[in-house]
């Protein structure tokens, strides 16, 4: 894939673990191609006259790293993001990584990491206060804040009525091993009861293994088909009506 509006530089920063809290057992996703798709969605978003700021819902969240990088990048153009998942230790970690976009909660974690650093003397918490110095002068940080949403819900059996708000753009990177399941007995099962609780017109980025198969329903209109190394991904949008 190449890339159209992010360029290389050092993603270190954004890295699970160091600054953000990683959600053990699941890889972190790449900061770029995060900060890549969402640009995608808003440009998708933009071109059909739908103007800023998006609520962006993410309904495998895992420990949000994904959503908490976008919302660093891109907190000017978020009115809010919501995150969803089926399981407590995930939903505890999301909690913790969106509490990063509050100026309040990133001075939190960062007086965590100096308190490591005078206990331990690791050169990685060193390196990770550098990092949340180096994120507290992000824009979002100069402005406004980002309203954040997390709650347990399954991704197969979304509602509109479950969630705070209807969102613009839903960004995901599907569970391995899971896609299978909740793909069902009825082809576009999955991304038909997406968009069903998405706005009309609205931008759907989902991210799966690419030994697997999705099955896209007739309203929903594939606007990318990309791969990036043993990921595809979709990029789509609903109808406007």
């Amino acid at each position: 894939m190449r890339y159209r509006f992010e360029q290389r530089q050092d993603w270190t920063h954004f890295s699970s673990g160091r600054v953000l809290h990683n959600y053990p057992g699941a890889p972190a996703f790449p900061a770029r191609l995060a900060s890549e798709l969402f640009q995608r969605c808003a440009a998708l978003l933009a071109k059909g006259g739908r103007s800023e700021p998006y609520t962006l819902y993410d309904p495998c969240c895992g420990g949000a790293h994904l959503l908490t990088v976008i919302g660093l990048l891109h907190g000017a153009k978020l009115a809010a993001i919501m995150a969803s998942d089926v399981e407590p230790q995930a939903l505890e970690f999301a909690a913790k990584n969106l509490a990063l976009l509050d100026r309040d909660g990133l001075q939190a974690r960062r007086q965590k990491l100096i308190r490591d650093e005078q206990k331990f003397g690791k050169p990685s918490h060193a390196d990770a206060v550098k990092s949340a110095d180096w994120l507290r002068e992000l824009p979002l940080f100069a402005g406004g804040s980002v309203q954040t949403f997390v709650f347990a819900a399954d991704a197969a059996q979304l509602e509109l009525s479950s969630l705070p708000r209807r969102p613009e753009i839903m960004l995901t990177d599907l569970p391995y091993g899971h896609l299978v399941q909740w793909q069902g007995g009825e082809p576009g099962q999955l991304l038909a009861k997406w968009a069903e609780v998405i706005q009309p017109g609205g931008a759907m980025a989902v991210v799966y293994p690419k030994k697997q198969r999705l099955a896209v329903p007739p309203h929903v209109q594939v606007e990318e088909a990309l791969q990036v190394g043993h990921r595809r991904l979709l990029i789509m949008t609903t109808s406007p009506t």
